[in-house]
């Protein structure tokens, strides 16, 4: 089983740039990597903040380049997003029961899941609050489909880091993540749990279940280590986790599709 994690993709409205990029652009170059190298995909995951201020026309944009994509595709949400304006451009089967971007994918004897971590309230962009949250309907989702899955390897995927990994702490992680730690630590075979959010590439192990974030589509968050620790924000690169995966292991390859090294020559 093989899919694709895309997260920070903060797309704009069509020509206008952030931070002096073209979100628009490195979409493309993301869909055209998928389409040359992975075009095998069970699933691609986009995992939240699909655009920057949640506009109409930033959502159309994307809904656009999606067609391109040649393996199935499913979306979840992060702070810069809006969920009701997002239901209405992809349509209502965007959204579960309770109004929620989750979904489950059941691939191959394997299972991926996808968390709605976007938590409505006055924020830096979008709509929501830069912290996560999964009340109880959402975790009680996880928990129903925990159960579905019946010990089948289980791949979760959300865009609000559970876990703290920098020696910078961040503030707007998911909130109190306990209970949603003690359901995976519960359930047997958890692959690994993916999320975006904090632009940077991490591992992290706890209790035998890995968790990575990756540095997404956007602007790239680097960890300046030493007495004087900061963070800085780089061009890039874009950056999509390939999650390939079978009965006896699991492995994360991030892939760079905007990056600047050049090829070294035989």
């Amino acid at each position: 089983m093989k899919f694709i994690v895309l997260s920070d993709l903060h797309m704009t409205r069509p020509g206008e740039l952030l931070a002096g990029l073209d979100p628009a652009l490195r979409l493309e170059l993301a869909i055209d990597r998928i389409n040359a190298a992975h075009g095998d995909a069970d699933l691609v995951v986009l995992a939240g903040d699909l655009t920057d201020r949640a506009r109409t026309a930033a959502y159309e944009a994307l809904r656009g380049a999606l067609g391109r994509l040649v393996p199935p595709w499913t979306a979840t949400l992060g702070n810069h997003d809006n969920r009701e304006v997002y239901g209405r451009i992809f349509g209502a089967g965007s959204l579960d029961g309770n109004g929620f971007a989750q979904s489950a994918h059941h691939v191959g004897g394997e299972v991926v899941l996808v968390l709605d971590s976007l938590e409505k309230g006055p924020g830096s962009g979008g709509w929501g609050l830069a912290s996560g949250r999964l009340c109880g309907l959402r975790l009680d989702w996880l928990r129903g489909e925990l159960g579905l899955a019946a010990g089948r390897p289980v791949h979760v995927v959300l865009h609000h880091p559970a876990l703290q990994v920098s020696a910078l702490p961040d503030a707007y992680l998911l909130e109190d993540p306990r209970e949603f730690l003690e359901i995976l630590d519960g359930y047997p075979d958890i692959r690994g749990v993916t999320a975006g959010h904090i632009h940077m590439a991490t591992t992290t192990l706890r209790r035998g279940i890995p968790y990575h974030t990756i540095a997404g589509g956007h602007a790239t968050t680097r960890e300046e280590f030493g007495p004087h620790g900061a963070r800085v924000r780089l061009e890039g690169p874009g950056q999509m986790a390939v999650v390939i995966s079978d009965a006896e292991h699991t492995v994360v390859h991030f892939d760079n599709y905007v990056d600047h090294h050049p090829v070294i020559a035989e």
